[in-house]
């Protein structure tokens, strides 16, 4: 499975920001390790996306990451602004390995 496939199959578990209800799934890393299961297939390719995505975070936690890095100011880190944050993630992601045909 293409690692952007994995991407996309991640990308529709991961928590869309509506349901305030629901936390399941709620980060990137938990939504790649649960679409592994789904498709029985990727587990590799799971560890070394999580090891590029703390990579990219240097090691914190999106919502660290942003307030510290980003500098975006702690009002505005609501769990429907964060969750939007990933899904942008993802998708600027998912662009980025078809372009390596990966």
């Amino acid at each position: 499975m293409k690692t952007s496939e994995l991407l996309k199959e991640a990308k529709k578990i991961l928590w869309d920001g509506r349901d305030l209800s629901v936390s399941t799934f709620y980060r990137i890393c938990s939504a790649i390790d649960k679409a592994c299961e789904e498709v029985r297939s990727g587990h590799t390719q799971a560890h070394d996306l999580r090891e590029e995505i703390r990579s990219r975070l240097g090691g914190v936690c999106v919502v660290t990451w942003l307030a510290k890095t980003a500098n975006v100011p702690l009002r505005q880190i609501t769990n429907r602004n964060v969750q939007a944050y990933r899904h942008r993630w993802l998708d600027s992601l998912i662009a980025e390995y078809e372009t390596q045909g990966d």
